[in-house]
Order: structure tokens, then C-alpha cells, then sequence
């Protein structure tokens, strides 16, 4: 689309131009005519005509000037359109961009910007393992840009529910913005691993956030075991009541019930072949049953622990870490 503009644009320009420029020399032929030269009576009348020719010649000529050719292609030219496109969250294709630039202008001065840009892109669109998998660190030549997207990669592993290692979250560098930005980071990991109680480096910023610290406790106690879960299952239905999903417990608890009754009944009745059947599903059931109020505990927690990233990511400010890098690091403006 843009070049197409671009090309619609020069035509135009071209024709305005000949159009001009056929203008100048009907002027130039009506004012020099052998025949209206013999018709002037005097001189006077001609030198006027002249003068005329020259005042039109001086106000059209401008736009004839040569003008620097605008190329869609240039660096500078992508890199504008790649913030127009982030700026309507066209996050795809502003990587496409990103990757034209690096292969087009490799060694750019803007390359370390690029790089940190390209992280943000695909963590906004939702890619967080490639986010995870982008290239060595060792590709940035500004260690304040591979901080900041280091912090991507942090908050990536808390999207897919990843724990972040202590020497991961660790900054060593004299920025304080992106200090203080890990620092918000070990909280949310102390957060989701309760290590609240014993969190002593970081009970400063602990104090800043009093609420976090209530929040932790609802989710303390709102987060289930899965292990209990199975264990309660071994009472059918047990598994899923404890998760929350009464409705699928008693399902459960019927259906093993009926099929333990038929079980014992084709046995009593004589008939081994649909005892053994019947019993080899109940037994399936009974199985999956144990293991679905184990996976309904997981998926709970899953549940909960995004709920709560989306609080904290909120009250510590974590989205506006990110928009900061962007601006700090990135082409973001």
C-alpha cells in the first residue's frame, strides 16, 4: 500500500509538471508571434508582454525544482512504518519489519534497538517461548539492553507459569530503573513460591506494596495440592469435590458405583466374560476419575496464579517496566 501511494504520487507530480511547463511555452509563443509582433505599435507594448512572460515564468518555476526523492525502501522508511504498525498492536507484522531491517542493514546503529524491539513485539503478541528461545544475550553490545531483555524473558516464564532462578532474576548493573525493575520481579517470584515470610533482601519492597502481601494470602489459601487430590480420589468423586467441580464428583462417583454394581452382578449371575468386561471399565473409570481431580487441581491453580500475575502485574507496575524498556531501549518514541 505504500508504495502504490508512492507511485500514484509521482505520476501526479510528473503531470502537474508537464502541464506547467506546456503553460510557460504557450506564453513564450504568444508573446514572441511574428504576428502580433507586426501588429504592436510601439515597443512599449511588447516590453510589457515580456515582463508578463518573466512574473509567470517566476511563479510556476518554483514547483519545478528538483525535490529529494522519498524511497519506501530506506532504512528509516521501515523503521517509521514499524512504529506505526507496533502503535496499532500489528505486532506480527511489525517483526516481519524488524527482520527485513536486520537482514537489509546488518551492523546498524540501531541493531541492540532492534533486537530489544523485536523481544517486545513477540511478547506483546503473545509468543512467549519464542520470546524464551530468542538468540543469545551475547547479541546485544549494550548491557542495559540485554537487561531489559532479560526482563521479557522473566516475565514470559511467569506467563507459562515457569519458575524464574534466583541468579536468573540477579542484576549487577548501575541502572536503577532496570534495579528496581528486577527487584518488582523477585517479589512476583517470591509471590508464586511463598517465600514471603522469608524474604529478607527484598522486605523493603515488600513494605512498598502492603497489599501484595494480603493478596498473597488469599492465594495461599485459595491454591490447592494436586497430590491431595488424588489421594481424596481414591473415594470416587473425591478428587473432583475437592477441586471445586461438585457436578462432575457425583457424575463420577455414580457411574463407578453402577459399575461396580453390574460388575458384582454378572458375577453372581455366572457370566465371567461381562464381569471381566464390565469390570475393566469401571476400573477405567475409576482411574480417570482419581486422575482427573489430580489434573482439576492443576488447572485450578493454573487459573488462579494468572488471575493473581494479572493483579500484580498491575500493582507493581510490571506492564509499565515494559513500556519503559521499549521507550529506553527499543524505537519505541
Amino acid at each position: 500500500m505504500p508504495w502504490a501511494l508512492f507511485t500514484a504520487h509521482n505520476i501526479f507530480k510528473t503531470a502537474l509538471r508537464f502541464f506547467q511547463l506546456i503553460t510557460i511555452l504557450e506564453i513564450i509563443v504568444k508573446t514572441f508571434s511574428l504576428d502580433s509582433f507586426h501588429k504592436k505599435k510601439n515597443s512599449s507594448s511588447l516590453v510589457f508582454q515580456f515582463m508578463a512572460m518573466c512574473l509567470a515564468c517566476l511563479v510556476v518555476s518554483p514547483s519545478l525544482k528538483a525535490k529529494p526523492v522519498h524511497d519506501p525502501m530506506s532504512f528509516h522508511s521501515i523503521l517509521s512504518f514499524t512504529r506505526f504498525l507496533i502503535n496499532k498492536g500489528e505486532y506480527y507484522r511489525a517483526n516481519v519489519e524488524i527482520d527485513r531491517m536486520l537482514s537489509y542493514f546488518p551492523g546498524n546503529d540501531f541493531e541492540d534497538k532492534l533486537r530489544l524491539t523485536q523481544i517486545y513485539v513477540l511478547y506483546g503478541g503473545g509468543q512467549f517461548n519464542d520470546v524464551l528461545g530468542y538468540k543469545n544475550d551475547n547479541v546485544f553490545l549494550d548491557r542495559p539492553t540485554m537487561a531489559g531483555a532479560k526482563i521479557f524473558k522473566i516475565d514470559s516464564m511467569f506467563k507459562l507459569n515457569l519458575k524464574a532462578g534466583q541468579d536468573f532474576l540477579n542484576y549487577s548493573g548501575d541502572n536503577s530503573f532496570l534495579f528496581s525493575a528486577f527487584k518488582r520481579r523477585e517479589i512476583m517470584n517470591e509471590f508464586f513460591n511463598f517465600k514471603v515470610k522469608d524474604s529478607i533482601d527484598n522486605k523493603e519492597y515488600w513494605e512498598r506494596y502492603p497489599g501484595i502481601l494480603q493478596h498473597r494470602e488469599e492465594y495461599a489459601s485459595d491454591t490447592l495440592s494436586p497430590p491431595l487430590a488424588a489421594l481424596l480420589g481414591i473415594f470416587p468423586g473425591g478428587g473432583y469435590w475437592y477441586s471445586g467441580r461438585g457436578g462432575t464428583g457425583t457424575v463420577a462417583f455414580v457411574t463407578i458405583a453402577l459399575g461396580s454394581f453390574m460388575t458384582y452382578g454378572f458375577h453372581e449371575e455366572g457370566s465371567p466374560l461381562m464381569s471381566v468386561l464390565s469390570g475393566l471399565i469401571t476400573t477405567l473409570f475409576y482411574g480417570g476419575s482419581i486422575l482427573g481431580g489430580y489434573l482439576e487441581a492443576e488447572k485450578k491453580n493454573d487459573s488462579l496464579k494468572r488471575k493473581y500475575f494479572h493483579i500484580l502485574d498491575r500493582e507493581l507496575g510490571l506492564e509499565s517496566d515494559r513500556e519503559k524498556i521499549f521507550v529506553k531501549f527499543g524505537i519505541g518514541l
